[in-house]
Order: structure tokens, then sequence, then C-alpha cells
């Protein structure tokens, strides 16, 4: 772990602007909420820890489809679906910028039972320690647990128009029920090139993390 901190915070310093993107005006972002009808409210707005956000900090996690928002929430119940569409483009630190065997360290820790969130988390934390300007309105990452992108925003900070919201997915467009090309935030062929690039890494990861991750 110690060695992943000490590399990652070194590559961050050198090259952590590149990780600046937008997200365009129009994207889909699409959301599972796990409470009650009665309890769910458009307005809010998670302070909860996970992936890329520590605790205290204002944000909710979306899915470039409800594919991924249901495999990230990963409910116990029925929830509420909701999907949003951003209304400007929207600048964020585009995780899948990072250097494979980084990304791979972090998906490495998925299902930890305690510190399955530390190097997402430290990545976030010296991020933003970077960007003294607050220019950044989110984080964009693959997910750890679907084919597909996640996305981190604070919605009373970001300008969102909610298209739908419901306890069921709706069959016809606009809402990406099975149609994640909809709720796509950055092009197809980025994705594409971004899924080969994973699937190469799966076979070297053990070697990739074996020097990032041991304590």
């Amino acid at each position: 772990m110690k060695d992943f901190f000490y590399h990652m915070s070194g590559w961050l310093n050198a090259s952590g602007n590149s990780l600046v993107d937008y997200l365009p005006s129009g994207s889909g972002i699409c959301r599972e909420v796990t409470v009650h009808p009665e309890e769910y409210y458009t307005g809010y707005v998670s302070t909860g820890e996970g992936s890329f956000k520590q605790s205290g900090q204002s944000g909710n996690w979306y899915g470039t489809s409800f594919t991924v928002a249901h495999a990230e929430v990963r409910p116990t119940g029925m929830p509420i679906y909701e999907y949003s569409r951003l209304n400007q483009n929207t600048p964020v630190w585009n995780m899948y910028n990072l250097p494979e065997p980084f990304l791979a360290a972090v998906h490495s820790d998925r299902d930890l039972g305690s510190g399955q969130f530390a190097k997402s988390q430290f990545i976030a934390a010296c991020l933003q320690a970077l960007d003294v300007e607050k220019r950044v309105s989110g984080v964009y990452f693959p997910s750890r647990r679907a084919d597909g992108g996640a996305v981190i925003l604070n919605p009373q900070a970001v300008s969102t128009t909610i298209q739908f919201t419901g306890q069921y997915l709706p069959t016809a467009s606009p809402v990406p029920c099975s149609r994640p090309r909809f709720c796509t935030p950055v092009s197809q062929a980025h994705l594409t090139h971004h899924s080969q690039r994973r699937a190469r890494s799966r076979g070297d990861q053990q070697r990739a993390t074996s020097s990032l991750t041991h304590v």
C-alpha cells in the first residue's frame, strides 16, 4: 500500500492535470436510490464514502447506464430509478486516463472487507489538493463491478435536468433501460478502447499490482 501511495502521488504531482476532461452537455447519468418511495426526494446529496469519495464530501454516484448503477449500488430492495441529463459541459477528473497499473491496483481491492476505497480516495484527495482553483466538478471512473463508467457529481453544484424518476423503468426512450448508448458521457470509441486495455491488463494484473500494493 505504501508503494502505491508513493508512486501514485509522484505521478499525480507530475501529470495529474492530464486527467482533467469534460462530460459533454446532454450526457445522460443514471442513479438507483435505495430508499422507500416516501423518503425519496430529488435534491438529496450523499455525504457517504465510497470509490473516489471520502466521508463528508457531497456527491452522488451515477452510472453511464442503469446496469452500472445497479451493479455499483447493489440494492437489497426495489430502488427508485433516476435518469438525468447534464445541461452543460461539465469538467471532471477522468480516471480512464490513469496509467493502467494504477487502475488495476484500484480495481483489485473491490472485494476487500475493509480498505476497498483507500486507493481511490487517496487519488481523489491528491487531485483535490491540485485543483486549487476548483475547476473540476466531479469524477468519472471505470466501474469495478460492471462494464461501463461511473460518475460522482453534486447535483446541487452542477446543472442537470431530471428526465425520469420512478420505481419501474419504462420500455421506451429516452430512458436507457437496455440502451447504454443514451447514457455514455464520452465517445463510444474511447470506452471501447479502454475496455480492450482492461481486457489486456487482466492477464498481467497480478504483476502490475504486486509492485504497487504490498504493505
